[in-house]
């Protein structure tokens, strides 16, 4: 007979089962230990915003002031160019009029009246949009965060209104993703301007309730098993 732990007398074969039992119980609280640290781990590299977030007119502001500097690029010449800039519709133009001209003085393109430019550019604000998606915890038991992506989509022409030669006829697309707090969407949307929001996804039942519990339950029957087994 076979001797374990308190005296108590097991045969061979049932210690050797015992123990094999309690192997299996201490690897497998390891490997969810393991998994709840790579969990952790994983959520530093979602580019969650942190500090200050940017909010949704920012960040398309930003991305006309790219869309100007593609423009910008495409029309300089080794002298510096000055420009008639129109943005249509004209009721949505001060939205990103300006990031436009200060992307497209990046490479020396300068704004200015129609009687003194000799390049004259109209710029169609064809998308401006936020989307929102993937609602999720950051971590089991972490707060509640959510994709964004925005996307500025702009039509240009520019034409040379000495020579009447279209320079540019395009099409400009710009779109940045970010993940942001979900209790940070009250403070990037702008509440007077619709094209700032975007449509909230509902949330789902396994992300929001039944994946921390069912995490956190595996681990408590991890402990109490492997505890039973030692006793």
């Amino acid at each position: 007979m076979g001797r374990l732990r308190g005296g108590i007398h097991y045969a061979p074969d049932i210690r050797i089962a015992l123990m094999s039992t309690e192997n299996v119980l201490q690897r497998y609280l390891l490997f969810i230990t393991v998994m709840l640290a790579q969990s952790t781990a994983a959520l530093g590299q979602n580019d969650i915003v942190e500090g200050p977030v940017a909010t949704n007119l920012d960040v398309m502001r930003s991305l006309a002031e790219r869309i100007g500097e593609r423009v910008g690029k495409l029309i300089s010449s080794n002298d510096p160019e000055t420009v008639a800039v129109r943005v249509l519709p004209e009721e949505t133009a001060w939205y990103v009029e300006r990031s436009l001209l200060a992307g497209l003085s990046t490479h020396s393109v300068q704004s200015t009246t129609p009687g003194h430019a000799n390049l004259y550019a109209e710029f169609g604000l064809s998308s401006l949009r936020v989307v929102y998606s993937n609602i999720r915890r950051d971590g089991i038991l972490g707060p509640k965060v959510i994709d964004r992506k925005v996307t500025v989509l702009v039509s240009a022409k520019v034409l040379n209104q000495q020579s009447g030669s279209i320079l540019v006829l395009k099409d400009f697309r710009e779109e940045e993703v970010d993940t942001i707090e979900f209790s940070e969407l009250q403070n990037v949307e702008n509440p007077n301007l619709e094209v700032t929001q975007g449509v909230i996804p509902g949330e789902g039942f396994f992300s929001n309730i039944a994946e921390p519990l069912v995490v956190l339950s595996a681990i408590a029957i991890a402990v109490y098993l492997l505890f039973n087994v030692r006793s």
